[in-house]
């Protein structure tokens, strides 16, 4: 018995020794700091998100796209709108309405994506020739993946 209650003095006292210290900081952060001398956050600050490029051109509103894949020429209309504070596409498909976020690369070129009645999804690499026209590659994927070219026009 007196083995035994000393055991469990030694855990006790081992693990209050050897636990990590909370702590807080000035500004009411807490922290960890761990015996081994390194120290981390109880609650990680979570970047803000990383601003999107600005475009030298407003693409906002309505547009009709021509792609030709294969040996299929196909349109389509699209809308661009801003959507808490990043571009977004409503394409208007063959069957429904589908929402693709863009992601702005630089000041005149973009990525989006758009689906075909015969080639699925189709990514766009579009650069902007003017606030009314744009061009690019489109490209489909799967099984039978093609490249192909677009152009894009504000209604």
């Amino acid at each position: 018995m007196k083995k035994r209650i000393i055991f469990l003095v030694l855990v006790v006292m081992a693990s209050v020794i050897f636990s990590a210290i909370m702590a807080t900081t000035d500004d009411g952060r807490r922290v960890v700091l761990n015996n081994n001398g390194t120290w981390e956050w109880l609650n990680q600050p979570q970047p803000g998100p990383l601003p999107q490029p600005q475009l030298m051109y407003d693409i906002a509103g309505s547009w009709t796209i021509s792609f030709t894949i294969g040996i299929f020429d196909e349109s389509f209309d699209m809308d661009i709108h801003l959507e808490n504070g990043s571009y977004v596409v409503l394409w208007h498909g063959t069957f429904s309405d589908e929402k693709y976020p863009i992601t702005v690369l630089n000041e005149r070129e973009i990525k989006f994506q758009g689906k075909s009645f015969h080639n699925g999804v189709i990514s766009f690499d579009a650069t902007l020739k003017d606030s009314n026209n744009m061009q690019g590659v489109a490209s489909s994927s799967g099984t039978f993946a093609k490249t192909g070219s677009f152009k894009a026009s504000r209604k």
